[in-house]
């Protein structure tokens, strides 16, 4: 299948399917029966496309956001992704990034960079100021986005793939009850550490 934002959704499909959930974040109380920005609404479609069961919701910054998270970390937390979408500051203070990087267990530094360095090649020029929170609560994965199509469009798809390897190798993981998946990759290293994208399984032994 052939994605709507072009081949890479399309070629990555999940061993299983997984739960994920888009939030719509703003400084204001959420109306009911609020829509999703465009750049949700794209979220939504493109994890659709990745394979994940996704639901969608609005929420307040600050305690009604951090109420949703605080249920991530708990054993009965059933997203294995979370993507909030909002404001991101440039760096003057605090914003939704920061403020959902207060929750995270474990950040992922080099998932955000990742994700910056692809939305500036896609003309997302904002990205240069913004610092995207991302990392684990618990087993799930959080991602702040901008409220820009853009800017989410690119990151989705840059990150999609791999995010759904990390989650088949612990998923893998959890069921064999060990830490090697036997794909070459090792659980302990891909979480809460930087995702080791260049890792390769001799890289240890060619070391002096």
């Amino acid at each position: 299948m052939t994605g709507l934002f072009g081949s890479a959704a399309g070629g990555s499909q999940a061993a299983e399917t997984y739960r994920a959930l888009v939030i719509s974040a703003g400084r204001s109380r959420p109306l009911a029966g609020r829509k999703l920005t465009a750049a949700a609404e794209a979220v939504e479609t493109m994890l659709d496309e990745y394979g994940f069961d996704v639901e969608t919701t609005a929420a307040e910054v600050g305690e009604a956001l951090h109420e949703r998270l605080a249920g991530l970390g708990g054993p009965d937390a059933q997203a294995r992704l979370v993507v909030i979408v909002g404001r991101l500051g440039v760096g003057l203070g605090d914003d939704l990034a920061s403020d959902v990087g207060e929750a995270l267990d474990h950040s992922v530094p080099g998932l955000a960079q990742s994700i910056r360095r692809a939305q500036l090649d896609a003309g997302y020029s904002r990205s240069v100021f913004e610092s995207p929170a991302c990392g684990w609560i618990g087993d799930t994965l959080v991602l702040t986005l901008p409220d820009d199509v853009t800017g989410v469009q690119a990151a989705i798809q840059e990150v999609g793939a791999i995010i759904l390897e990390v989650l088949d190798e612990l998923s893998d993981d959890e069921e064999a009850g060990g830490d090697d998946t036997g794909t070459g990759a090792v659980v302990h290293d891909l979480r809460p550490k930087v995702v080791p994208l260049n890792r390769t399984p001799d890289s240890d032994a060619q070391r002096p």
